[in-house]
């Protein structure tokens, strides 16, 4: 399987806690090992290896957060913690790149004269050159501490793991991780948020359920892959929508504000024409939020149709299918 891929196939309902954070968390280390010489190599690919590297270092904290009460604690804090530098440094300029893709594909219009779109055109870029620069130092930086982490895994670091923790069943954590996951999108969503940071929290939510499915895949049915997941990966979709429409508009609004401090000679006019060409990305979000409520009608359809629990894989189902298969 590739380092990069979603669902870790390695993992069975009956592979021990132990051997699960070894498959695991090799496979996603190597995962962010993999991209990140690739984030400093400018051209048509950096792009889409920054984003793989925010992706792959938010699957490697999600496999520290499943199996958080068996690891070790102080090397998994240190490992979060260099996970998380290098993910806000990917994250910025994942975030840069997206507001210029978005920006390409939405020109400021005609109404706003080429003085104020070649300020925001070199806001653009100097956005990005920093984060760029702040992406590279933390390369350097944690390039090596990856290196001593994938070590340690490989290592002696599951002597300190207590026996009666390392050899349960995949299955019996998925029994409790994968429903409070659940619960907490569906607690989330059920008051129907029409706030823009209360969706946003929503996905934030639909982001460590999917995240943790990947990993437990292999412990349900297949409706859980099949059904569950691209109803999350539809939650997640939707609201990035709504995120990025946001997300645009207030940048924009700062862009226009300096605009306002800084380019006294841009008239009032100019500015309120900027102003309301960035208020035109919030005029989708009502028609998304609609679609949300759909989401939910259909998400709450699909539970009713697939119980979760019934799903679950036990470990003695595994075992008496091993079995027969030794025996035929």
């Amino acid at each position: 399987m590739s380092a990069s891929g979603k669902f870790l196939s390695e993992l069975q309902p009956n592979t021990t806690i132990r051997d699960a954070i070894r498959a695991a968390l090799g496979i996603r280390l190597q995962s962010v090992a993999e991209f990140l010489p690739k984030v400093q190599i400018v051209g048509s690919d950096q792009a889409e290896a920054i984003h793989q590297l925010r992706v792959s270092t938010r699957r490697a904290n999600a496999v520290i957060r499943i199996f958080g009460d068996v690891l070790p604690f102080k090397w998994a804090k240190q490992l979060r913690r260099c996970l998380r530098s290098i993910r806000q440094a990917a994250g910025d300029a994942r975030d840069a790149d997206v507001f210029i893709e978005f920006l390409a594909q939405h020109p400021t219009p005609k109404r706003v004269n080429a003085t104020i779109d070649a300020f925001l055109r070199g806001y653009l870029l100097a956005l990005r050159s920093e984060a760029q620069q702040r992406l590279n130092d933390a390369v350097r930086l944690h390039r090596p501490d990856l290196e001593q982490f994938q070590v340690d895994l490989n290592g002696g670091l599951f002597e300190k793991i207590r026996p009666e923790r390392a050899e349960r069943n995949l299955t019996d954590l998925a029994a409790i991780s994968i429903p409070e996951c659940i619960r907490a999108v569906e607690e989330a969503a059920v008051r129907m948020p029409t706030i823009v940071e209360e969706l946003h929290q929503i996905r934030i939510l639909g982001k460590r359920l999917r995240y943790s499915m990947e990993v437990f895949s292999n412990c349900y049915a297949p409706p859980f892959r099949d059904r569950y997941y691209p109803a999350i990966e539809r939650l997640q979709k939707l609201l990035g929508e709504i995120n990025d429409l946001s997300g645009a508009n207030q940048r924009l609004l700062k862009v226009a504000e300096s605009i306002r401090q800084f380019q006294a000679d841009h008239s009032e006019k100019r500015i309120d024409a900027f102003q309301e060409w960035a208020n035109g990305f919030m005029r989708p979000i009502p028609e998304l939020r609609e679609a949300f409520q759909s989401w939910w009608i259909d998400w709450r359809g699909l539970r009713q149709t697939y119980p979760l629990e019934p799903l679950r894989i036990t470990a003695d189902e595994v075992n008496i299918l091993d079995s027969a298969d030794r025996s035929s």
